[in-house]
């Protein structure tokens, strides 16, 4: 039997990418898990839509409360009248950082804070992934760590 030739590395098979990712590289998750906690030591990110990631809990919490799960429609907005902020604002970050509200015991800085970790951590898995393929695994903890 001859062995085909191919144009780059073996695919990872989806069910074993975390555990291979966790198990080949320590290097590269004690890196990613160092980079995700910064934002939990560090306190809240200073940037210009910082309190409007906090404020945006309230408003999620309220649809929730009344059954809107996804909303495209903010009823409380401009003095009552109602703002189309989700259709355009993508809402995963507002659901998330709500969701992590209510779990974490109504802590918005912590939910906030929470939700920039794993985010970033998310990210760093990602980065590994793609570049193990074109740069293999040293080049991969490098760009992890960047």
């Amino acid at each position: 039997m001859k062995h085909s030739e191919s144009s780059g590395p073996d695919p990872i098979p989806r069910s074993g990418l975390i555990d291979r990712f966790l198990n080949q590289t320590p290097a590269s998750a004690v890196v990613a898990v160092f980079v995700a906690l910064q934002p939990l030591v560090g306190g809240l990110s200073r940037g210009h839509d910082t309190l409007l990631h906090l404020y945006r809990i309230p408003l999620v919490s309220t649809l929730w409360r009344h059954g809107i799960l996804f909303a495209r429609w903010v009823p409380d907005l401009i003095a009552g009248y109602g703002y189309p902020l989700f259709c355009f604002y993508p809402p995963l970050s507002a659901y998330l950082i709500t969701a992590l509200y209510w779990v974490l015991g109504q802590n918005a800085p912590l939910a906030l804070s929470f939700a920039s970790a794993l985010a970033i951590a998310i990210a760093g898995a990602g980065m590994y992934t793609l570049c193990k393929g074109v740069f293999g695994q040293d080049g991969a903890t490098v760009a992890t760590a960047t």
